[in-house]
């Protein structure tokens, strides 16, 4: 089976990090928002990209506007 590696999504809208972290066979984990009701922009994940997790690892986002 495929394994997760965590993709860089910092810097892209939550719609784009969500599609970009399923197409890793990642999933997305807790999703703190900050400064802002809107999302607009993935402020920080974690773990850092490149890590090699199992398949369906959870990514954690921070976001909100820049």
């Amino acid at each position: 089976p495929a394994r997760c590696r965590v993709p860089r999504v910092i810097g892209l809208t939550l719609g784009r990090a969500r599609a970009r972290i399923r197409r890793a066979h990642c999933s997305v984990g807790r999703i703190s928002r900050v400064r802002s009701r809107r999302v607009v922009r993935v402020l920080r994940q974690s773990p850092r990209p490149g890590a090699d997790r199992r398949r369906g690892f959870k990514v954690n986002l921070v976001v909100g506007r820049r």
